[in-house]
């Protein structure tokens, strides 16, 4: 994979280094320090997931998956951080997941098996 501009990643960076929250547990103040992630709310948050995300699928070699639409081939579709893989058959969908979920890791994403659904469409390509 190639990699972010070092500039962009170092700036990122900054920003986020260092980083405390405050939490106030009955009448006591607790500060914790932010080790990994990014703050929710931030304008940045979901401009950071999307590259990221978008990073990721660009270095999957999908070019023999995905279903065919208006002489199209679409291995995917995204919104926000929700993601739908579109695939011939339950088999290609698994790998399609597993190269995601491996490709992730490397780049420090992880999917959230537990909100993972599967939908087949009664017209689905018979795997053969």
């Amino acid at each position: 994979m190639q990699c972010f501009c070092r500039a962009f990643v170092r700036a990122i960076r900054n920003c986020y280094e260092n980083g405390t929250t405050a939490i106030r547990l009955f009448e006591r103040e607790i500060n914790i320090q932010i080790k990994r992630g990014v703050r929710q709310g931030y304008a940045i948050s979901p401009k950071l997931f999307s590259t990221a995300l978008q990073y990721a699928m660009k270095s999957l070699d999908w070019k023999d998956y995905g279903i065919q639409a208006d002489g199209k081939n679409i291995t995917n579709l995204r919104f926000a951080d929700d993601v739908v893989l579109c695939a011939k058959g339950h088999e290609e969908a698994e790998r399609m997941l597993n190269n995601l979920s491996e490709t992730n890791e490397l780049i420090g994403l992880e999917l959230n098996m537990e909100k993972t659904k599967y939908m087949k469409n009664v017209c689905a390509y018979q795997e053969r």
